[in-house]
């Protein structure tokens, strides 16, 4: 077939070249159209539900919204799990689906069951969805930078810049493609505020009803149809909506004798600023601005650039001086990530080349080699996009592996043709003809067609374990699986077709050979003495080889726990460091230029406090040299995507890069930096100024870091104990004992427990005996709790495209002081009597019904009535009590957690302490679960353990196949653990964890030392065949000898070319100190160790394999029977 193949290709030239050119055009087309982000998306599959229900506590909201809504969703089709958070007048429940439902299809059913769960509500809640986005949506933040230069009367108010965020340019960047969401933060939102006196009510005998209503009535507008007249049409409008305070001054609450009782008599009317719970700061100055969440599958690159040109035009019509400026901006991290991958392949492109130039010294051969190079490229562009893979570090880090594999086919077969050509012009005394030149390509292809591609195939099913990965850990190495796999199609389809098409029109004389090459002379005469000593020395070899397998094992898995410690005190730190053995993590973190400090108060502490904090935290911060900005928030912005409480600080700070261009391939240091300053120091010397803050634990993540971690495992730290019960007061004992228990364990950094309790709490009970003898019911006692006390938002007023709320309440002279709240005046049912209950005049404020009908004994009763009043003491009891702050349950269970970062030690090795501690606890019949980050690496290497060793036995059999013998098939597969040993030593050298990245690295090493291993077998049977078949009976183990020694020296140029061109292709990476590579590196760094390592066994441990293994067959008599069994399985 692969021979069949190669001939048409030949036959076919020119038809070879156009599909090769339609390719490279397609492939262009794909890398522009081909979405690019940062990182691959690891979020879970999720739907947000959410509902407001302002003004009610967690455990309100907890007990009549979350947990029916919460147990409501947990019955549909592929939900994983549902999370639910009730905090202060809000409720989040966020639905995991499994990876495999679509995402529309599961807010379709959601939505469903909402509409079923509605009727479970209380009136005034309405769930409902969250935008169609991912956890990493986030991906621009902005704020109003206003220049009192510029702008009118020297600048904005924060409610002016609020009214512009919520009524303009929200709007305005909602509507880019791409967008799902823009949500507010900071400011004040306009509203109208009615604060009413209790002395003027209680002289204009009126109560709340009758201001609600008469604010209700005053403001609207009607229409009456149409009036005509001498022919023409007239729209008929009624216009009666507030447009200014002084509007609702002039409400008529009632008359008294015919005289009209103004809102202005009884109340003052002003403009303020609503409830909030959240606040944004800059660099210690309070802002607004707003964050632009980007819907699922969309290409963040092309969305934050719509986002870019849409400010830009709007930028005109904001108001003089006021300008709109990012605080994030994942487009910089984008392009310095692919600007870092753009340079590395261009200097793999370059020393590829090289090396080719170098080795073949063929100037018209290094396009044969290097010109299928980028077509592969492209191929995988055009498959990246057919599949929906977006350009990122991961995908691309996929193809800048793979360059050095990806020439090794066109090194082989055009190394061959090289040879076959040189060989037959010193057979014919004359430079070939182009006749003779094709058919001693086709000759020379064919002989190496079948082995290459078989060896590729090989490659590419090395790859599988990657494919099997599930979860976060499959989604980010999914895409440099396929990309890397993509390239190797490609590569290999050029191999059999493009490439002996090139070799036919490029290979022409003269030839220079292995004797007349610098370099290859050098090496030949290394590597003959050093083979003929190996040869005739093979136990030495093999046990030296199995000494060196033994030490890279000994420094992965190292020697027992208590071994190493007794080693330590014995007084030898480097030698128990070396015995040690690797640590475990998931990945190494990717610098995002940027970093995310996110410290949590205590639940007590109060709105403007925080701020206090917040403000001067951002200060100190943004003194720092290396930070650029810091964007200080606290709470949360309204939109369903951010579930912080207020208590929380979420702190944003963006760094200037740490290396700058310097020219166009370069970079330097950046001097803003200071030296010796590293992404670690800078952590540690934050935090120390941060530990001034009492009850703060500072810990530093980056901000796509924590919001993978926060979003997938609901914890905002790379190690969680959940702990799961039914009682808030033991899951937050039990949360503080494992805080003690972790803080003792060596490496944990920023140790905090959930704070589920501690919010100070003022309950009015209302007392039922005492509300009979006045006629009341609990509602007329409650609404003077969210009516006078807490304001009421009423109605809203319309000013053109803007909407501001109309508020009630009494004045804050009235509610400022928790002992005057029992002196809070309930309206009793006419006819009552109120004993001698009711304080003196202006001692209280005026109770009334929350809704637009008078509520039961809210009744509006004559002017002239006198109204009796009910003092709030007398019908309820005031306490103070300590209760739930945020009511968080996985599932229908509540749950705490406690968090942790890791510092100075491997992720795995500390989990392993932690579990050990936790089993020691009693659990008092709770329940926990270790989760975050770990969890990714510990499924990965239980994936690997079952799919590895799977893919080792398929390969097993496939060589098996090919060499009809089991010692030939584990003679081949040999190379993988020698392989694996470089890159051990390699590894262990430059001080890296076991991680995913690493175990990758493994993966693409362990392919290409089966393959290398395969054509050198291939190499050694065609030489000794070829003796064989001269020789006949006279063949002797001394031309064994001898064959296996040509075989090898055949096969040194070919392999040095590979070794040097994986290298070559990877060193960039090594020595980039660019933003990115600090995840590359530990990828390649054991294919590098392990390339090394494989040319030594290949060149020197397979030849002396390989004549142990036919010597035996030569003494039985079988070795010709033995390589024509091997022939006719090829």
């Amino acid at each position: 077939m692969i021979e069949r193949v190669i001939e048409w290709s030949l036959r076919n030239r020119f038809l070879v070249a156009c599909g090769a050119l339609l390719l490279i055009a397609l492939g262009v087309r794909a890398v522009y159209l081909t979405p690019v982000d940062a990182i691959p998306d690891l979020t879970e599959n999720q739907v947000l539900v959410y509902a407001d229900w302002m003004g009610r506590s967690p455990q309100e909201v907890e007990d009549q919204v979350t947990f029916p809504l919460s147990t409501g969703l947990q019955g549909l089709a592929g939900v994983k799990e549902v999370r639910a958070t009730s905090m202060f007048g809000f409720s989040l429940i966020t639905i995991i689906f499994e990876d495999k439902v679509d995402t529309y299809f599961a807010r379709a059913r959601v939505l469903e069951r909402l509409n079923y769960l509605q009727g479970s509500m209380p009136e005034a809640v309405k769930p409902q969805l969250g935008p169609d986005a991912s956890g990493l949506g986030w991906v621009y933040q902005y704020y109003f930078d206003v220049d009192p230069a510029q702008a009118k009367d020297g600048g904005s108010d924060l409610a002016q810049l609020r009214s512009l965020q919520d009524w303009y340019v929200r709007y305005q960047l909602a509507s880019v493609q791409g967008v799902a969401e823009v949500a507010s933060i900071g400011g004040f939102v306009k509203q109208y505020q009615v604060e009413l006196s209790s002395t003027k009510m209680r002289t204009a005998n009126v109560t709340l009803m009758d201001v609600m209503t008469a604010v209700q009535n005053a403001n609207l507008n009607v229409g009456g149809k149409v009036v005509e007249e001498n022919g023409a049409e007239f729209v008929l409008r009624g216009i009666g909506l507030v447009t200014s305070p002084e509007d609702l001054e002039l409400v008529t609450v009632k008359a008294m004798e015919g005289t009209p009782i103004y809102l202005k008599d009884i109340a003052t009317v002003q403009i303020g600023g609503d409830f909030r719970r959240g606040a944004l700061d800059l660099n210690g100055h309070e802002a607004v601005g707003g964050t632009v969440v980007m819907r699922t599958g969309e290409n963040a690159k092309a969305v934050i650039e719509r986002i870019k040109e849409k400010i830009a035009q709007i930028a005109p019509s904001l108001p003089p001086g006021v300008t709109i400026k990012p605080f994030y901006d994942r487009s910089q991290l984008i392009d310095r990530t692919i600007d870092t991958l753009k340079h590395a392949l261009l200097e793999e492109i370059i020393l590829v080349t090289l090396a080719h130039i170098i080795f073949l010294w063929h100037f018209r051969s290094i396009l044969i080699v290097t010109l299928p190079l980028p077509i592969s490229i492209l191929i995988s562009f055009l498959l990246m996009k057919e599949f929906g893979i977006t350009s990122n570090i991961m995908s691309l880090t996929g193809i800048a592996i793979a360059i050095g594999v990806l020439v090794d086919a066109a090194i082989v077969v055009t190394e061959n043709v090289i040879r076959h050509c040189e060989r037959e012009e010193d057979e014919k005394g004359r430079a070939l003809t182009r006749k003779e030149t094709w058919h001693t390509t086709l000759a020379a292809c064919k002989q190496v067609g079948r082995p290459i591609f078989f060896a590729m195939a090989i490659i590419i099913l090395a790859f599988v374990p990657v494919f099997a990965l599930t979860g976060q850990e499959g989604k980010l190495f999914h895409p440099l699986a396929f990309t890397k796999t993509f390239a190797m199609i490609g590569s290999t389809l050029l191999a059999v077709t493009l490439v002996p098409v090139l070799c036919s029109l490029l290979v022409r004389g003269p030839f220079h050979s292995e004797d007349h090459n610098v370099v290859m002379k050098f090496l030949l005469r290394l590597y003959e003495p050093t083979l003929n000593w190996a040869l005739n020395h093979r136990k030495t070899v093999i046990v030296a080889a199995m000494l060196i397998l033994s030490v890279a094992l000994l420094a992965a898995f190292g020697l027992p726990r208590a071994t190493v410690k007794q080693i330590r005190d014995a007084g030898y730190p480097r030698l128990a460091e070396t015995v040690t053995g690797f640590g475990k993590e998931f990945m190494p973190p990717l610098n995002e230029g940027s970093l995310l400090y996110m410290p949590v108060l205590m639940p007590k502490t109060g709105l403007k406090e925080i701020q206090r904090v917040m403000s001067w935290q951002d200060k100190v911060i943004a003194g720092t040299p290396e930070v650029e900005t810091v964007a200080g928030k606290l709470g949360r912005f309204e939109t369903a995507t951010d579930p912080a409480p207020t208590e929380m600080l979420e702190t944003t700070i963006m760094l200037k890069p740490e290396y700058i261009p310097n020219g166009r391939f370069r970079v330097k240091r950046n001097p803003a930096w200071r030296e010796g300053m590293t992404m670690d120091k800078l952590k540690a010397e934050l935090t120390e100024k941060m530990k001034q803050v009492p009850g703060y634990v500072p810990a530093f993540l980056q901000p796509i870091e924590n919001r993978i971690l926060m979003l997938y495992t609901g914890i905002r730290a790379q190690v969680g104990v959940k702990i799961y019960g039914d009682s808030l007061d033991k899951i937050q004992r039990k949360a503080f004992e494992i805080e003690k228990l972790i803080n003792g364990v060596n490496g944990a950094a920023g140790v905090s427990p959930s704070r589920v309790q501690g919010k100070p709490y003022l309950n009015i009970q209302v007392d039922r005996k005492a509300m009979a003898r006045y006629g009341l019911s609990a509602k007329d006692v409650l609404d003077a709790v969210e009516v006078s006390i807490g304001g009421k938002n009423v109605s809203t007023t319309i000013e053109g495209r803007q909407r501001f709320p109309i508020q009630i309440r009494v004045q804050r002279g009235e509610r400022d002081d928790i002992d005057k709240l029992s002196r809070i005046l309930i309206t009793a049912r006419p006819g009552m009597s109120a004993g001698g209950g009711a304080p003196m005049a202006g001692a209280g404020g005026m109770g009334g019904g929350g809704a637009a009908t008078p509520a039961v004994g809210m009744s509006s009763v004559a002017s002239d009535t006198p109204i009796p009043y009910i003092p709030l003491g007398m019908v309820a009891k005031i306490t103070r009590e300590v209760g739930a702050n945020e009511i968080a349950s996985e599932n229908g269970r509540l749950r705490s957690y406690v968090q942790a970062n890791v510092q100075d030690r491997d992720l795995g090795g500390f989990v392993q302490e932690v579990e050990q501690k936790l089993k020691t606890v009693n659990w008092e019949g709770m329940t926990y679960k270790m989760t975050g980050e770990y969890e990714n690496q510990r499924r990965f290497v239980q994936t690997m353990q079952v799919v590895f060793p799977i893919v080792l036995l398929i390969i097993f059999v496939l060589l098996y196949i090919v060499y009809h013998s089991a010692l030939e098939a584990a003679h081949v597969m040999l190379a993988v653990p020698f392989a694996l040993s470089g890159g051990v030593l390699l590894q262990k050298l430059l001080g890296y964890n076991f991680n995913g990245a690493v175990w990758v690295g493994y993966i693409a090493l362990f392919g290409t030392a089966v393959q290398t291993g395969v054509v050198m077998v291939v190499y050694l049977e065609e030489t000794v065949k070829a003796r064989l078949a001269e020789k006949g009976s006279a063949f002797t183990y001394a031309d064994l000898v001898q064959a296996v020694k040509d075989g090898a020296r055949l096969r040194l140029r070919p392999k040095v070319m590979t070794v040097a061109t994986i290298v070559a292709s990877l060193l960039p990476i090594m020595w980039s100190s660019r933003q990115g590579a600090e995840v590359m590196k530990p990828l390649a760094t054991p294919v590098i160790g392990g390339m090394i390592s494989s040319l030594i066994h290949i060149l020197i441990v397979t030849p002396v394999i390989f004549l142990w293994l036919r010597g035996r067959e030569f003494k039985k008599g079988s070795l010709h029977a033995s390589l024509g069994k091997n022939e006719g399985g090829e």
